[in-house]
């Protein structure tokens, strides 16, 4: 399972595409028999772009002062994503794809909703209390 109780955040803003995203992934990780797997991805792609963008203005209306940085990070992980993405619809759904995907794309966004997104929440719940 991709998604566990350890990566909610307690912000239902952010928890909810978080959990979209990784059911996506999950779903497209164990479909063998995948006839579309640029669907698949490109879905996943929208998913989190559009959580980053959610997740980037409630940056902005707090007045989170490392939004900047937090931004830099999602670009990276896009430019991340969008390489894996590539490899994975020139050369099929291969072993190494596979590992590579789960290491940049599944691993990668476990570690920044449990430390980057973590540390905004912390901010985000002092702004709105």
């Amino acid at each position: 399972m991709l998604w566990t109780e350890s990566l909610e955040t307690g912000v239902r803003e952010l928890d909810e595409p978080h959990r979209e995203f990784f059911e996506r992934v999950y779903n497209l990780m164990h479909d063998e028999t995948c006839r579309n797997p640029k669907k698949l991805l490109d879905e996943a792609e929208d998913c989190v772009t559009r959580f980053f963008t959610r997740e980037e203005g409630l940056h902005r209306t707090c007045g989170y002062p490392k939004a900047d940085a937090h931004k830099i990070q999602h670009e990276g992980y896009m430019v991340g994503f969008r390489r894996i993405k590539g490899r994975i619809l020139a050369e099929g759904q291969t072993l190494a794809n596979a590992l590579a995907f789960n290491r940049n794309v599944v691993e990668r966004m476990k570690r920044h909703i449990t430390g980057d997104d973590m540390e905004f929440v912390a901010y985000y719940k002092t702004q709105i209390e």
